[in-house]
């Protein structure tokens, strides 16, 4: 069985974080930008020999229980950092499930990260909401409060939401996991933390700084934001920031600390949207231009 054979044969793509390829078994120079080839398939393998990778508890239960996997079968393992391996499973049992992986590359991090600031909306639908997020690409997710916010979260909701980022990763093929930041954010210390070290630049957006937009009415478009995110609207490889607020919308003056602190308006689309709508949808239309 050749290498596309296996990759055909694949039957799950698992979450091992301790998995390591390690330096002194690299044969060759694989992988490849995650923002350009995606997680799945992955690059040539840069393995010599075989390793082993044990996988943590929950996740071997996982696939022996529900996917139903067993000895022989071949499964992709990834670790968030960027490094994958493919290889059969050797040993399943209560005890554990041990994957011995023949193949194995990384995939550097794509230059520019998105960050989404945003209020959370009320019950499951957050849950929803950091799926879609992760199959996106979204780099990092933060949760905020802000004055009109309902939701705020503790700190078992913000692990939970992070277990529900690795299931993302693991459907959508991402080598790099989305991070859900371990604590909630105040709206005025996300401005303090983001907006005091990153210059505006020119009439909008960042030069030599992340691009930062707030979603309200009233604000540029997407030709706009189009530039604001080409070269001559940033310098290569800087972040995009996205803030979304609560349910009750943004007060007057959250608006007016945003833009003083660089932040600029984008209206998108002529309606009014769910936190999460306005989530997803905004980080779609950044991660496509």
């Amino acid at each position: 069985m050749d290498a596309e054979q296996r990759k055909n044969h694949v039957k799950a793509r698992l979450y091992c974080p301790d998995f390591k390829i390690p330096a002194g078994n690299v044969g060759g120079e694989g992988g490849s930008d995650e923002g350009e080839s995606g997680g799945c398939g992955g690059g040539e393998s840069v393995l010599s020999d075989s390793i082993t990778c044990d996988l943590p508890s929950d996740q071997a239960k996982h696939a022996r229980t529900v996917l139903r996997l067993g000895v022989g079968d071949w499964v992709e393992v990834f670790n968030g950092e960027g490094e994958v391996g493919r290889g059969k499973i050797v040993v399943s049992g209560k005890k554990g499930m041990v994957v011995e992986v023949s193949e194995g590359w990384v995939q550097e991090r794509k230059q520019g990260g998105l960050i989404v600031v945003t209020a959370l909306p009320k019950g499951s639908r957050v849950d929803g909401m950091i799926d879609m997020l992760g199959q996106l690409g979204v780099d990092e997710v933060w949760c905020m409060t802000s004055e009109r916010s309902v939701v705020d979260p503790r700190q078992g909701k913000l692990d939970k939401l992070q277990a529900r980022a690795v299931e993302a990763s693991k459907q959508s093929g991402r080598s790099w996991l989305m991070k859900v930041r371990r604590e909630v954010v105040r709206f005025e210390d996300v401005l303090s933390e983001i907006g005091d070290g990153m210059e505006r630049a020119g009439e909008q957006g960042g030069s030599g700084g992340a691009v930062k937009l707030i979603m309200h009415f009233g604000g540029v478009g997407l030709d706009e934001v189009k530039g604001m995110l080409s070269d001559e609207g940033r310098s290569g490889g800087n972040d995009v920031v996205l803030l979304v607020g609560p349910e009750g919308g943004w007060t007057d003056g959250e608006v007016e600390m945003a833009e003083a602190k660089g932040f600029v308006r984008w209206t998108c689309g002529a309606h009014v949207m769910r936190i999460e709508t306005a989530a997803v949808v905004g980080a779609g239309v950044l991660g496509a231009l």
